[in-house]
């Protein structure tokens, strides 16, 4: 098991174990709990016409677009309580057999990084890379993960 150590995974992954926690909201409560205190994990993809908030990041240079379809998420804790996720990074587990499987809780990201360089001349957002990224989300949603049961 291996938590991103940003959002997005761009700097890379992370098995430590202080790290592999999860952020919920149980009420006024707010835990940081491990794997092991998780009997299920329910993400439920929001509507694409509704629930996708698309920005650009102007720190790079090709700008780097994101569309997010908002997941919220509830984890079924072991004692019975039923929490909503709040931790945004990805998640990755590899198996006995090699394979692994990657997902996000509470936003699924679909990012691009445009191929033109801004300049002044040029000025303004790439609206094209939105449509291209909510495509992508559409298609990514017949795949998404949308459960995990804990043994």
């Amino acid at each position: 098991m291996e938590r991103s150590e940003d959002w997005y995974a761009d700097a890379g992954w992370t098995d430590e174990e202080m790290k592999l926690t999860i952020s919920l909201e149980c009420g006024s409560e707010f835990p940081e709990v491990t794997w092991d205190q998780i009997a299920s994990v329910n993400i439920s993809p929001g509507n694409l016409a509704n629930d996708v908030s698309c920005t650009y990041s102007s720190e790079t240079n090709p700008w780097i677009y994101t569309c997010e379809l908002k997941t919220p998420t509830t984890t079924i804790l072991k004692d019975g309580r039923s929490c909503a996720v709040s931790s945004r990074h990805k998640w990755r587990f590899t198996y006995d057999d090699d394979s692994t499987v990657e997902f996000w809780m509470v936003k699924y990201p679909a990012r691009q990084q445009d191929e033109i360089t801004q300049t002044i001349d040029r000025g303004g957002e790439n609206l094209d890379m939105y449509v291209t990224l909510q495509y992508q989300l559409r298609d990514d949603l017949k795949t998404l993960v949308k459960g995990v049961t804990v043994q």
